[in-house]
């Protein structure tokens, strides 16, 4: 069984809206926690902060947009809830390396070469 049953609303929250999430007052709300022990909770469970939990998934929401989606970039990041286009970039940058635009072309370089 689930050691952190009280995060499973959270976890929940999240997965269903990656796009817009709730804020972790709203999450702590629903795991019957203040924000800040719902944090150290969350921590302690998955050893990220919520907030960056979330970005991850984003971010990982993005990725398959940019492989699968005609959309531009700025679409992309607005479709998966980042404020702009140069948040998007540097976050996305921060996680994989490479800059949403690099990202995709390395894929369609990769396609093309198979």
């Amino acid at each position: 069984s689930f050691r952190h049953q009280a995060l499973l609303p959270a976890l929940t929250m999240i997965n269903e809206n990656v796009v817009n999430t709730p804020d972790v007052k709203d999450m702590a709300e629903a795991a019957n926690l203040t924000p800040e022990h719902f944090s150290r909770k969350f921590k302690a469970a998955f050893n990220i902060s919520p907030k960056r939990y979330i970005l991850q998934k984003r971010v990982s929401l993005a990725k398959q947009k940019l492989l699968l989606a005609n959309a531009n970039v700025e679409q992309i990041a607005e479709q998966c809830g980042f404020c702009d286009i140069y948040y998007f970039s540097r976050v996305f940058k921060q996680e994989l390396g490479l800059t949403p635009s690099a990202f995709r072309k390395q894929y369609e370089l990769q396609n093309r070469q198979s």
